[in-house]
């Protein structure tokens, strides 16, 4: 009887663990999106949002991100007034599907579900460690990826052809919200090859034509929703405005490294991004295998002195490794390292796991090629699903072996699971996007900004004045009418104040517009117009000193004088 009480009380246990696991990664997003204030991508988006259907009447829309920007339109136009953390509900909303479906993904070939809930929380944390909160195309685009990647596996499981038709459907959402996404239909066919030769065991044209087979079923998918939006897109007149704004060939072959979406600067970017990683894979690896080793001698010789140690002496020097608090901290490189192993030695193997590795490590390298960030800032969502993957596959196997190497995967896990945690958190409390840094930064971030478009949203002091005082002098200058044109990474006020940007790149980066494409712009708006825009430079001088030169002359020429200096803006206006 006291055994069966025993059990009974373990059961209830592990049922409240479970409870208590999943609370903990509903509840962890939601703590991080009443502090921000960002200026730059937040401001990017909500501008965007407010100004796309005026855009589309223009003739003016981004295809290449059109339903994540008409998604982000909609909610302003249903929600008017829920501002910036209404953008940052509706991530949200997008984001926890995210996360169920990758559990209901996973759960299948998962023996123990509270380990598995431990893991997506482990892939939660890391994946939200240093966003904003802030609703786009890359979380619109991950969410279609992710039911993408679910029916192709359920398809290569089931072998039901429906399964891939589905795909093909959820796939060209994908490109609608992020068209880099497109990449997949050049990934898919090595994929699919290479899921069959792994249940096929060898090749033959009997595989290889059921590989096709399926493919072609996904194109099909494709093809349909494709035809069924041409005639969407048709009867609400914006076909051809859709098809004249789909720029990506111009973008990606542009020779004069303008650009930073270049195919020659992207190329760049994936090469750089990769000799970093590669002494980090290295070091990583080889950890685990001393790990291993050292774990293996303790308990040999009933001594685990030397163990922890060893441990300890790791976590001291990870600290001054991956002490960064921004989304360029090493620890995107730390967690992807620790990955590969387990999840190179499944495909190696050919075990259960392989085939939702294969299938998952393909769609999160479509989420990130194509992003200027690099590869290894946009494979975090990716994370989403390879972290608890990763962490079941050393669960579930007490040791991996590879010709004569053999790794005891407890002590790998343990530790992979504290440094995951452990990083990832300090670098979510450590950083508020474009905001602040630091271990006390939440402690400073905690100032209301005095603006019905950012009520509800926290930051400090001194971003709370600046955007407060901005505000004012901005609505007191600007005639009704008149264009506004920020000179900074500031596109945020042109959301605050309503403003419409007189140039298309109104979100300014120095490896993005040229100094003279940009005031060419500026003075074409003026010739087609005749308005003549509200300067506003935020003093960020973020085109160097031929931008501010060219600023100069631009101020000059068109009669410009300052109405407004400030320490940290003046407003220059038409005489």
């Amino acid at each position: 009887m006291e055994q069966g009480s025993n059990f009974m009380r373990l059961k209830v246990s592990a049922a409240l663990l479970k409870k208590l696991m999943l609370i903990l990664i509903l509840l962890y997003p939601v703590l991080f999106i009443f502090q921000g204030g960002d200026l730059t991508d937040a401001g990017s988006h909500a501008t965007t949002y407010q100004n796309f259907f005026k855009n589309l009447q223009l003739g003016e829309v981004r295809s290449l991100r059109f339903l994540s920007d008409l998604t982000g339109a909609l909610w302003f136009k249903f929600f008017p007034n829920s501002g910036i953390i209404g953008l940052k509900l509706l991530y949200l909303i997008f984001f926890y599907p995210v996360v169920f479906i990758t559990y209901f993904l996973l759960k299948g070939v998962a023996k123990n579900r509270l380990f598995l809930l431990t893991g997506v929380f482990c892939g939660v944390v890391f994946a939200t460690r240093s966003i904003n909160f802030v609703f786009n195309k890359d979380i619109a685009s991950w969410f279609f990826l992710i039911l993408t990647g679910f029916f192709i596996l359920n398809g290569l499981n089931t072998g039901k052809l429906k399964s891939f038709y589905f795909s093909g459907i959820l796939f060209v959402f994908a490109c609608l919200s992020r068209f880099p996404d497109i990449v997949l239909i050049l990934l898919l066919p090595f994929l699919l090859i290479l899921c069959k030769m792994h249940h096929c065991k060898t090749i033959s044209l009997k595989c290889l034509w059921q590989a096709i087979k399926q493919y072609l079923i996904f194109i099909a998918g494709m093809l349909t929703i494709l035809i069924i939006i041409q005639f969407v897109f048709k009867y609400f007149n914006i076909y051809d405005t859709y098809i004249k704004n789909l720029d990506v060939v111009q973008e990606s072959a542009n020779s004069n490294n303008v650009s930073s979406y270049s195919m020659i600067n992207l190329i760049k970017s994936y090469l750089r991004e990769g000799i970093i990683f590669l002494p980090y894979l290295l070091s990583v690896t080889s950890l685990i295998l001393t790990t291993s080793l050292i774990y293996e001698y303790s308990k040999i010789k009933k001594k685990y002195l030397p163990f922890v140690i060893f441990i300890f002496s790791i976590f001291f020097t990870a600290l001054f490794v991956f002490r960064n608090f921004s989304y360029s901290g090493n620890i995107k490189y730390l967690v992807p390292a620790f990955c590969a192993f387990p999840l190179l030695m499944s495909l190696i193997n050919k075990d259960r796991f392989s085939k939702i590795v294969a299938v998952f490590c393909v769609i999160g390298l479509t989420q990130a090629l194509g992003s200027n960030t690099g590869l290894f800032l946009k494979l975090s969502r990716g994370f989403i699903v390879l972290i608890p993957l990763s962490l079941l596959i050393l669960s579930e196997k007490k040791q991996i072996k590879f010709e004569n190497i053999r790794i005891l995967t407890k002590p790998v896990l343990i530790t992979g699971i504290s440094f995951i945690l452990f990083f990832s958190l300090v670098a979510r409390l450590g950083w508020i996007y474009h905001v602040d840094s630091g271990l006390t930064c939440r402690f400073r971030c905690i100032y209301s900004i005095e603006h019905q478009k950012m009520k509800g949203i926290l930051t400090t002091k001194e971003n709370a004045q600046h955007i407060k005082q901005l505000c004012i002098a901005i609505n007191l200058n600007i005639n009704e009418g008149k264009n506004l044109f920020i000179y900074g990474h500031q596109p945020m006020f042109y959301y605050l104040t309503e403003s419409f940007p007189p140039v298309k790149e109104f979100w300014l980066e120095n490896n993005t517009v040229q100094v003279d494409e940009l005031f060419f712009s500026l003075e074409e708006s003026i010739a087609s117009t005749g308005n003549y825009p509200l300067i506003v430079d935020t003093k960020q001088n973020i085109l160097g000193d031929k931008g501010q030169v060219r600023l100069e002359q631009f101020l000059n020429k068109y009669g410009y004088r300052c109405k407004l200096e400030h320490s940290d803006f003046n407003i220059w206006d038409h005489r």
